[in-house]
């Protein structure tokens, strides 16, 4: 007695490298003409933006900037001053050769800014880059054709989740947000910032 199985090929996505790497950047910045000199630094910030991601021949490459924000007192000031500067920074990894896509995220782990003299401010930023990297995977099945009369069959199901496929999309999202109890009316908008966290998933 013969029982014949046919084959059936389930396409997915087989992520074939899950990394995260830190890269500092480090630059510098003078204060413009026309401002007083630097007496101390009172806050740092910054934001990093992807500008090309490419995966190709084994190379997964990025590029972008980060826009950082120093806030310091002058002499004579009142109010606190405004220095920004962009920093450019690359990635390149090898990826294995049977990579067909990628997904990477990008976020400042910390800024810091010091003064380098009365003109002149030092800023380092700790980039996280958080890389995915998908190739093509075939899953092999058997399934059984119509058995003989003679042969009891018994089948039980069990669930697979293969990643199928993978984008990414952009959100926007808008909200306002009220002020502290007690806290001055603000004067300017010296710099905003955004940090995401996953708090559930669901399949």
């Amino acid at each position: 007695m013969e029982m014949e199985f046919r084959q059936v090929q389930i396409p997915y996505l087989h992520c074939v490298l899950y990394e995260t790497i830190r890269q500092e950047e480090r630059g510098e910045a003078i204060v413009p003409d026309g401002t007083g000199d630097m007496e101390r630094i009172v806050g740092c910030c910054a934001d990093a933006l992807m500008r090309s991601r490419q995966c190709q021949d084994e190379i997964l490459s990025i590029s972008g900037d980060v826009q950082v924000c120093v806030l310091y007192q002058a002499a004579g000031g009142d109010e606190p001053q405004e220095l920004r500067m962009y920093l450019p920074f690359s990635l390149r990894r090898t990826v294995p050769a049977e990579s067909c896509s990628c997904t990477v995220s990008c976020r400042v782990s910390r800024a810091e800014a010091q003064m380098l003299g009365s003109r002149r401010v030092g800023v380092r930023v700790t980039l996280l880059f958080s890389l995915r990297v998908w190739s093509r995977r075939e899953q092999l099945c058997f399934r059984p054709e119509t058995p003989d009369r003679r042969v009891q069959l018994r089948l039980r199901e069990y669930p697979m989740r293969l990643v199928c496929e993978c984008t990414e999309k952009n959100v926007l999202l808008r909200d306002t947000l009220p002020l502290e109890a007690g806290a001055p009316a603000p004067a300017r908008i010296v710099h905003t910032g955004a940090r995401c966290e996953l708090t559930d998933e669901k399949i």
